[in-house]
């Protein structure tokens, strides 16, 4: 989408993770800060609670060009995968609309404050006790030959302006909700994860949701019961539930494919690279090295998979026996 962005650190280079990923993949820290944008910014195009349903490992090391880079990722924690899906933990915090808007909120309110002190700063042209400015005078002057000049063109005689009108009342057309949490221990009694109590009530106060309290428990029961995320543990945070109105979905019964259909490893990416470039000895051989790398086997098991490899390709001419 034109103009989207995404969150990222300024001291994201020198993160302790990322030294662990730049020694893992023999790949200095600056390219190590790319992968990990494009990652991050998949995640933030294809969903909304930091999960994609079908996606695999292999899947995500192709759609970013780096083999190996998503078993990295879950190695230091920054990558979780069940077998049928990819998730990023703490996604809310850092991606999504509600941490969009909580940044642009405190970049608005900085530039508020710049705005404020420059006009603070400015001098203010003081003039003598019960005296008027020229620019004050003209623009009084102005305004009375503008009114004259209306009442000839109409024909009629213009009375003279009046004073200050009365405000009018303002009209009270209904009550607000009363912003209370007096039944959110039920909901937070009935909904599945205990995560992050005080800004899930907070969120609750605000929106007043007391008056549809049995409306929002029973859609919770409900996604329980029937949507194939919630029984399959992906299931969002109470504060990310009140906070996107959540109780207005339906609960899916089947998981959705990817919106983004994954292209064939042979013909995209990172690995046809290798295909032109790499005899299949040379692939066998680095991927050894590799999950060595990654800690995956150990010095033994890497040698003796170099070994093999040596065997089985030897005198042979770019493809396997």
């Amino acid at each position: 989408m034109a103009g989207d962005w995404s969150k990222m650190r300024t001291d994201l280079g020198t993160s302790p993770k990322v030294v662990r990923l730049s020694s893992a993949l023999k790949e200095d820290r600056f390219r190590i800060v790319g992968g990990l944008h494009s990652v991050w910014c998949l995640f933030d195009a294809h969903s909304e609670d930091g999960v994609l349903v079908g996606y695999t490992t292999e899947v995500l090391d192709d759609l970013v060009g780096w083999p190996g880079f998503s078993e990295a990722m879950i190695a230091v924690g920054w990558l979780d995968n069940n077998g049928e899906s990819l998730a990023l933990p703490r996604f809310e915090a850092h991606n999504g609309q509600s941490a969009k808007r909580r940044a642009q909120d405190a970049d608005r309110k900085r530039v508020q404050r710049m705005s404020a002190s420059k006009a603070d700063d400015r001098p203010q042209k003081v003039c003598p006790r019960g005296e008027e400015s020229r620019e004050d005078i003209k623009a009084k002057s102005n305004a009375r030959a503008e009114h004259a000049l209306e009442g000839e063109q109409d024909g009629e005689k213009q009375d003279p302006p009046a004073g200050p009108k009365p405000k009018a009342r303002k009209r009270i057309t209904g009550s607000k909700p009363a912003k209370t949490a007096a039944r959110f221990a039920e909901f937070y009694a009935a909904y599945p994860v205990k995560k992050q109590r005080a800004t899930a009530e907070a969120a609750w106060k605000k929106q007043g949701l007391d008056g549809i309290a049995d409306e929002i428990i029973e859609h919770v029961r409900k996604m329980e019961r029937e949507d194939v995320q919630w029984r399959t543990g992906f299931i969002p945070h109470p504060a990310t539930y009140l906070n996107q109105q959540r109780w207005t979905d339906e609960p899916q019964s089947e998981v959705k494919q990817a919106t983004v259909p994954a292209p064939s490893p042979d013909k995209f990416g990172a690995k046809a690279a290798m295909t032109e470039s790499e005899t299949p000895l040379e692939r066998a051989i680095n991927y050894a090295r590799q999950q060595r790398n990654l800690q995956a086997i150990s010095e033994e098991e890497m040698q003796k998979m170099i070994a093999e490899a040596t065997e089985r390709y030897r005198g042979q001419h770019g493809q396997p026996g």
